[in-house]
């Protein structure tokens, strides 16, 4: 039974960690957890990806696009998407449009590496505070 019980609310806790502001009904499982049902175009698995911090100790290198990675470069690194185009970033809800400036990332399990400047504008100080996140992320063009 306990285990039964620690998977709901495990279960619960992942729902509702993935599900948009408006759930359009919850259920209860329990007196102690309630679980939002979301429709399956307000939460993709796929919108929601780990991402990383790059950009100390590279300074003054050369990304993808041919620019150099300077502490003021706003944008991601991505290993397939073209080069210029943007994706929005959402996390802790902030919001961000981020041009696709360089490749990677290069460890596994982790779809996006941000510019440290693009976590400073996410409100974290520098690369070692922001750390792995889950973010919400999307492409536009």
């Amino acid at each position: 039974m306990p285990l039964l019980f620690t998977s709901l609310l495990l279960l619960a806790l992942v729902l509702n960690f993935t599900a948009s502001k408006k759930p359009l009904a919850t259920i209860a499982l329990g007196a102690l957890v309630t679980v939002p049902v979301i429709a399956p175009q307000q939460a993709k698995a796929e919108d929601l990806v780990w991402a990383s911090c790059y950009g100390p100790g590279l300074y003054g290198a050369r990304m993808a696009n041919g620019q150099k990675l300077t502490r003021e470069t706003l944008g991601v690194a991505h290993r397939r998407l073209p080069l210029g185009s943007e994706v929005v970033i959402e996390h802790k809800g902030k919001s961000l449009i981020l041009p696709v400036v360089d490749r990677g990332p290069f460890v596994g399990g982790r779809s996006l590496d941000l510019t440290e400047s693009s976590i400073r504008q996410l409100g974290y100080p520098n690369c070692a505070a922001f750390g792995e996140k889950l973010i919400r992320f999307s492409k536009i063009n």
